[in-house]
Parts: structure tokens; C-alpha cells; sequence
């Protein structure tokens, strides 16, 4: 499903009740707090401009937090009033929404251009000469600078706060829509036409194509407008470009000073031929990515709630504040051994050897098995059981209970996921820290790397970690087929799939991934240890 957070939201229900799994945020509201949180959401995260972000970008404006956010790169896609691209910008822009018009109608396009088409010529004689509808203007002048020119044409009507000169009870009366249609021309120009994020395009143009008028526009418009509204119909001008300002007034002028031209210029279809075959695809494409869920990780949680009610507590904070459970489908195991349930003869009858202590220079009897690390071997085996009998044929993650998740963890997964599908031979992936700064002072990563998409999976055969493992569902089997053989926990859980994967067993296979997701808690010394 998609998420919000507390904040205005125009057009709101473009994204809700859709299947996907993200974090959905508009312009408005955006202050420090919110744009930490933004910033730390490790879930899929979108953007939706409707306002001129770049710029009301200072330090003290309106938009500051949100356009830096933009600026770093802190969304994994961009919608709304934004440049059309194939990698994460989805074009969606605000005159889609606006006016109370079905744009899906394909019929609405045809009586608009059937419309202008078919006025007559006495008909248009009875049209006023220009509208200005707006209630401000912004430092950027790029209404102003027409108004200033066209005044000296004939008079303008501006209903609204900027230049006001006539009542607006007509226009509340009947609408915008209704308003424009009873004049030839409107300045209908965006907010910004210059230094603006690209794409930044409105309902503006769209109010005055909708009222039939002859749209004076400056701002955006690219090649996906253009194959929407009729640009042969439209007089653009550059607000900062004396020369394309005047060449816009010479344009009107010479329009008005020849019946016969303004006539044919404005029975010019206001819609292009194709235009509802463009808006339903790009609706259509929007609908697609929203509709579309990936399927979460499987992940286990190795933690005790009631013993361990400090990292529980923590593990769910970050579980609700980084947006984790939206690509990860967790369950925190917490009916698990501890180690009070340890008792000397379950050490006795379960310890019988310490095979795999001494491959890292430990023995029974010299710095023996805490009864700790028999409860987390345990619960490590529990685990594994718990997921051969409820997964059906999945890889699944495990974790343990000091679990931190690193920035950026969410893709760093997918592409783990996805590379070991093509990855030969693998059956766990340690992609935790863990011990990554000791094992760098021995020299590893020791072995050549399986490069795959220029990601890099080392066959190490030793563990990094035991904090975050990826696990090979297939090679669950193996592990427990070896403990119900031997049934002896000779060693901490990581040497056991140390000494599993050695020469002698020549069975088990452990990778390193290249980056790493998650950090230990107790390493970090966040938790105190339970293992020491």
C-alpha cells in the first residue's frame, strides 16, 4: 500500500488504495523534522511536485527543506509537475487533475476543438479582448511583463487580485472555465519560466485551452505537451527575452488588426489529434508503477521480548521510523531459548565436542561455550526449522537481536536477491559487518570475487557475521540434516558454518556480499553483549 506522511496533499487520491509499497510526499509542510525523517525512510520513496520548488528555495521560504531533499537525491522517484524520463521521473502533470473535467473522455477533446472550430465570425467579434486571472505575481514578473505590453493593445479584464480592474462575482459565478470562454486571448503564464526544476508545468494553460481562449503562455512545455495542446495555437514568450516579449505583442496585435487572420487562427483545434491516446497512456503508466508490488524479503528475527525488551524495543523503532517492514516481511521469533534454560546437563549431552571451537582457538575446556551462545545456536537451529515448516521453497533472511539497518539497505537486498539467483553454488550470504574491521587486519577478502552486474560475491568460506544471513533455502536441509546426525553443538554458531564449509566437509558454501546491509548492535556498543 502507499504511505503519507502528516502533511497538505492536493490530489491525494491519485496514489491511494494502489498496491505498491511507498512513501508518497507533496511539497507542502516539509520542515527540519520531517525532512530527517524523509531523509532516514530506508522504504521506496516518491516525490510529487505541484509547486515551483527550486524557486522558493531559500533558506527562510516555503519549500526550502523539501527542495533539499530534492537536490540530495533523497527520492527513488519523482512525480507530478516534473520532466518525463525512463529511470525514476513519471510526468504527471497538474492539469490532469485540475478543473472537474474527465480528460479520460475522449470526447471532451472533440467538443473543445469542435467548439472553436465551428464559432463564426460575429461570434468571436463579441468576445472581450483579453483576461488576466491570477492573484499575484512573483518576482520573476512573467505576467507582468505581458500585462504592461498588451495594455496598450486594448484593455484586459483581471477579476483577480493582480491588477484587479473588474469584479470577480461573474467569474465565481460561473467558473473559471465559463469566464475565459468570453474573451479571445488570456495571459495564462506559470508562476517561473526560467530556473525552475524541468518540466514544472501547471493547470494554467490548460484553464485557458479549456475556456477556448487564445493561451499567451510562458513556462514550461515539451515535447509530451506538444503532442497534447496545439502549439500552432498558443503564443509563447520568454519573460526574460525583451525580444521574444515583443515579438509575442507584434504577434497579438497583428491579430487583432486582421479579423480575417484572428478568425482563422482561432478556429485552430486547441487539441491535438492524439491527444487522449497520450493522456490515457501516461495515466496508464502512472496507474502500472503504482499497482506494482515487489515481493518482500522473508525475514526472522532471532529476539527475545521479554529478556531482550531494550532490543526489541529498538528493532521495532526502527522497523516503523525506517519504513523497513515495506520491503521486508518480518517476524520477530520470540518463543526462544535463553540461556537460563541452559542447564549443565543439556551441556553435557549437547556439547559433546569442541571440533569447531578450536579451527578459531578455543576448546571446552579452555575458554568453554557461554550458555548464551548455546541458547543463540539453538534459536539459530529453531529458526531454520520454524522456516522449512511455514516457507514454502523462499530464501529467507535471519537476523539476530541487535540488529542495526544500515542507509540504504533497501536496494542493497533487491540486488543481493537478485544476483543470487544467479550465483552458482551459494548457501549463505553474510551481508552484516559483523567482524568486517578483524577480518580486514587477517587479509580478507582472501578469494577472487564473482563479479555479476559489477556487484562482487566473495567465496570466502568463513564467516564475516552471524548477525544478518541470507540463507539458501535449499541449504537449510543441509545444515540440519548435519546437526540431527551429530547432534552436537561443538562450537559457536558461526565457526559450526565455518568449520561446514571447510575442505573436510566440502558442502556448504558462504559468500561475502560486497556491501553490507546491517550493523551489530553489541559491536557498536549500543546493546551490551550477551555473548561475553
Amino acid at each position: 500500500m502507499v504511505y503519507f506522511i502528516q502533511q497538505r496533499f492536493f490530489h491525494k487520491h491519485i496514489f491511494e488504495n494502489k498496491k505498491r509499497n511507498i512513501l508518497i510526499v507533496s511539497v507542502f509542510d516539509i520542515d527540519e523534522n520531517k525532512y530527517k525523517y524523509i531523509k532516514n525512510y530506508q522504504g521506496e520513496k516518491g516525490l510529487y511536485i505541484t509547486e515551483p520548488i527550486k524557486n522558493l528555495s531559500s533558506l527562510n521560504d516555503n519549500y526550502y527543506w523539501v527542495y533539499k531533499l530534492y537536490i540530495e537525491n533523497c527520492f527513488d522517484y519523482i512525480f507530478g509537475c516534473i520532466e518525463n524520463n525512463n529511470s525514476n521521473q513519471i510526468k504527471y502533470p497538474l492539469y490532469f487533475n485540475e478543473n472537474n473535467f474527465n480528460i479520460e473522455d475522449k470526447s471532451v477533446y472533440d467538443k473543445l476543438n469542435n467548439y472553436v472550430k465551428n464559432t463564426n465570425i460575429e461570434t468571436l467579434k463579441n468576445k472581450n479582448f483579453c483576461c488576466l486571472i491570477n492573484s499575484w505575481d512573483t518576482p520573476a514578473k512573467t505576467r507582468t511583463v505581458m500585462y504592461e505590453n498588451l495594455i496598450n493593445i486594448k484593455h484586459i479584464s483581471c477579476p483577480g487580485k493582480l491588477f484587479n480592474n473588474c469584479s470577480n462575482r461573474e467569474l465565481n459565478r460561473i467558473g473559471k472555465r465559463n469566464y475565459i470562454k468570453n474573451f479571445i486571448f488570456n495571459i495564462c503564464s506559470e508562476n517561473f519560466d526560467n530556473a525552475n526544476i524541468n518540466g514544472y508545468i501547471t493547470e494554467k494553460l490548460m484553464d485557458c485551452c479549456l475556456g477556448g481562449a487564445i493561451p499567451i503562455y510562458c513556462g514550461w512545455f515539451d515535447e509530451i505537451d506538444g503532442c497534447i495542446f496545439n502549439k500552432e495555437r498558443i503564443i509563447f514568450y520568454d519573460s526574460s527575452d525583451q525580444t521574444s516579449i515583443n515579438k509575442a505583442f507584434t504577434r497579438v496585435q497583428q491579430l487583432v488588426n486582421n479579423k480575417e487572420e484572428l478568425y482563422e487562427f482561432y478556429k485552430k483545434p486547441i487539441f491535438c489529434e492524439n491527444a487522449h491516446n497520450i493522456v490515457y497512456n501516461m495515466q496508464t503508466k502512472l496507474g502500472d508503477f503504482l499497482n506494482y508490488s515487489s515481493n518482500k524479503i522473508k525475514t526472522f528475527v532471532i529476539c527475545n521480548k521479554e529478556k531482550e525488551s531494550e532490543r526489541f524495543d529498538y528493532l521495532n523503532k526502527q522497523i516503523k521510523t525506517l519504513g523497513i517492514d515495506t520491503f521486508l516481511e518480518i517476524k520477530i521469533l520470540d518463543n526462544l531459548t535463553w540461556s537460563d534454560d541452559i542447564t549443565d546437563n543439556f551441556i553435557t549431552t549437547m556439547c559433546k565436542t569442541d571440533k569447531s571451537m578450536i579451527q578459531h582457538g578455543r576448546t571446552m575446556t579452555k575458554k568453554p561455550l557461554s550458555k548464551a551462545e548455546i541458547s543463540l545456536f539453538m534459536n539459530h537451529l529453531n529458526c531454520l526449522e520454524y522456516i522449512v515448516k511455514n516457507v514454502d521453497n523462499e530464501n529467507c533472511l535471519i537476523l539476530e537481536s541487535d540488529i542495526i539497518f544500515k542507509r540504504g539497505i533497501r536496494n542493497n537486498l533487491f540486488l543481493i536477491r537478485d544476483i543470487s539467483k544467479r550465483l552458482k553454488n551459494w548457501d549463505i550470504i553474510n551481508i552484516g559487518e559483523g567482524q568486517e574491521i578483524y577480518m580486514k587486519s587477517l587479509g580478507y577478502p582472501k578469494t577472487t570475487p564473482y563479479i555479476i552486474d559489477g556487484y562482487k560475491m566473495y567465496p570466502e568460506n568463513i564467516s564475516r557475521c552471524a548477525e544478518a544471513i541470507y540463507w539458501n533455502y535449499h541449504s537449510i536441509s543441509k545444515i540440519l540434516s548435519k546437526f540431527y546426525l551429530e547432534k552436537d553443538i561443538d562450537g559457536p554458531f558461526d565457526t559450526y558454518l565455518d568449520v561446514f564449509s571447510s575442505i573436510e566437509y566440502n558442502n556448504f558454501n558462504i559468500y561475502w556480499s560486497e556491501n553490507t546491509s546491517f550493523v551489530q548492535g553489541s559491536i557498536k556498543r549500543l546493546f551490551k553483549s550477551h555473548l561475553r
